[in-house]
């Protein structure tokens, strides 16, 4: 399990994260939602140990610096939001290099669990294809594919997602369906999904409200560096969503699905949303 005591963020002045505590555990999908600067990527990286942080972090009890790189690594995978490769190395190279941490396992095995995670991100045709030259939502594919087979390993008689690790691994996804298309977006999710289900933990950080409700166990949600919401997707209500990114919802179907109004139309959707209309002019006007 991977725990977080009051971490706390900051870039100078500004504080970023705001004593967070949270807990992941393996086989847990959790869905980390909020507006823009609400600190959801600052504390992705405050809990991997990329953005300096007060607080502690634990993963199995021991605190996030104790562990060396190399057992972080095996692990722990994160997908960051931006690609920070820009030399030409080939698709399939980009994925190998989630294998690393794993020397201990041959070569012909290593390669093997890439090809299957290009395979399974159905990138498999773009594998000898230079990573620059690669769309930016196939670069984020790709991206995923090296993560997802740095917590892959092979079990029985085929490629199985069983994590190498008895204890279990952890994701880290800042944003992962950034760029792409909706079919790839649902597909890239319900992935990580099944990782999840084969025992791996997640955090994920997503926009999509409804594609976080169909696929977490939990969802988070943070407005100006704090955590003000956890709980089932179930528990997510109008009021909290109207009043975090401060645009109208209305609810629609069962399993519920969440739809932004326009202003001038949230009285005739709801009297109660009304105020919001008024508000939002507010904002406007100063």
């Amino acid at each position: 399990m991977i725990e977080a005591r009051g971490v706390t963020s900051r870039a100078g002045d500004r504080l970023l994260v705001d004593g967070v505590d949270l807990a992941l555990r393996p086989g847990e999908f959790v869905a980390l939602l909020g507006p823009n600067g609400a600190g959801k990527s600052s504390l992705v990286k405050a809990l991997t140990g990329e953005r300096p942080a007060t607080g502690e972090v634990l993963l199995d009890g021991r605190r996030w610096v104790e562990w060396s790189a190399g057992e972080r690594a095996r692990r722990v995978a994160v997908l960051g939001q931006h690609s920070r490769l820009g030399f030409p190395m080939k698709a399939r190279s980009v994925v190998e290099l989630g294998r690393l941490p794993h020397q201990h396992v041959s070569a012909r095995r290593n390669r093997a669990i890439a090809a299957a995670a290009l395979e399974r991100v159905g990138m498999s045709d773009r594998a000898e294809q230079p990573f620059p030259t690669l769309s930016g939502g196939e670069r984020r594919l790709v991206d995923l594919a090296r993560v997802l087979a740095q917590l892959w390993d092979a079990g029985g008689d085929g490629w199985t997602t069983r994590c190498p690790h008895p204890d279990g691994g952890f994701l880290f996804l800042d944003e992962p369906t950034a760029g792409l298309d909706l079919a790839h977006a649902v597909r890239a999710c319900w992935l990580v999904r099944g990782f999840v289900d084969a025992g791996l933990g997640a955090l994920a950080v997503l926009h999509d409200i409804n594609l976080a409700v169909a696929v977490a166990d939990r969802i988070l949600v943070m407005k100006g560096g704090r955590l003000v919401h956890t709980g089932p997707p179930r528990s997510i209500t109008r009021s909290l969503l109207t009043d975090v990114w401060e645009v109208p919802f209305r609810c629609v179907g069962d399993p519920p699905a969440w739809l932004p109004v326009h202003p001038r139309e949230a009285e005739a959707v709801d009297p109660v949303l009304a105020f919001t209309r008024d508000h939002l002019a507010q904002k406007d006007a100063s």
